[in-house]
C-alpha cells in the first residue's frame, strides 16, 4: 500500500515578498508543527518534508526530512527577501531533486508527491529551465497519478501561470499577503485531508477539494 507522502514547498523569497515575510516565517513555522502533529496522529503513514526557497538563486535548506525522527527541519528564519524570480528554475530543480529520490517508489506505487509552489509574481530570472520544459515534465509526472502540483499566488493572480502548467482550479489558489497565516492554514487543512484519503487507499489529485 502507498503509505509515503513527500511534501515539498517551493517558496518565493524575492524582494517583493518583503511586505509579508514575517507572516510567511510564522506560517511556515506553524505548518511544520502541524505536519509533525499529523505525522504523530497517523503513525501508519510516512511523511517527508522538504523546502526550496528561491529568488534568482535556488536553495534547499535542510534536505528531505522524515517527520518524527528528530532531524533538523527546514527553516527560513535566517532567510530574507531579495533578488528576482527564477520560478522555472526553482520548480525544475525541485522536480529533479525529488524525482531522483522517489522514482522507484513511484513505479512501485509506494509513495506520492505534493509540490506546493507559492509566488507573488511572474518568472523573470530562470537560466536553466524553460516554461515548456517544466510543463512537459509536470504532465509526465502527473500521468503517474502520484504527483500533484499546487500553485498559490500571493497578491498575484496565479490563474494564467497555473493554467499554463495544467493545474486546474482545485490545485491553485489566490491569497492576500495581508492574510498569509490563513493561506498556510488552508494548505494544512488540505494536506490533512490528503493524508486522511491515503489512509483509505486513495491519492487525492485535487488538493483544494
Amino acid at each position: 500500500m502507498n503509505k509515503k507522502t513527500y511534501y515539498h514547498f517551493v517558496l518565493d523569497r524575492s524582494g517583493s515578498m518583503k511586505s509579508c515575510w514575517n507572516d510567511t516565517l510564522n506560517g511556515w513555522s506553524d505548518q511544520i508543527v502541524k505536519i509533525n502533529k499529523t505525522a504523530n496522529e497517523n503513525p501508519d503513514q510516512e511523511i517527508y518534508l522538504s523546502l526550496c526557497v528561491f529568488d534568482d538563486k535556488i536553495e534547499f535548506p535542510g534536505g528531505i526530512v522524515k517527520m518524527l525522527e528528530g532531524s533538523s527541519l527546514p527553516s527560513i528564519e535566517n532567510i530574507t527577501p531579495r533578488g528576482s524570480t527564477a520560478l522555472f528554475d526553482a520548480i525544475g530543480e525541485s522536480i529533479k531533486k525529488l524525482d531522483f529520490v522517489v522514482t522507484n517508489e513511484i513505479v512501485n506505487n509506494e509513495a506520492s508527491v505534493i509540490m506546493v509552489i507559492l509566488t507573488d509574481g511572474y518568472e523573470n530570472a530562470s537560466k536553466n529551465f524553460s516554461s515548456d520544459e517544466i510543463k512537459k515534465e509536470m504532465d509526465k509526472l502527473r500521468e503517474t497519478g502520484l504527483w500533484n502540483f499546487v500553485f498559490i499566488g500571493a497578491d498575484f493572480d496565479i490563474t494564467s501561470t497555473a493554467g499554463y502548467f495544467n493545474a486546474d482550479e482545485k490545485n491553485r489558489r489566490n491569497v492576500s499577503k495581508d492574510n498569509m497565516n490563513s493561506a498556510y492554514q488552508d494548505v494544512q487543512k488540505s494536506f490533512d485531508n490528503y493524508i486522511a484519503l491515503k489512509k483509505k487507499g486513495r491519492v487525492n489529485r485535487n488538493f483544494f477539494s
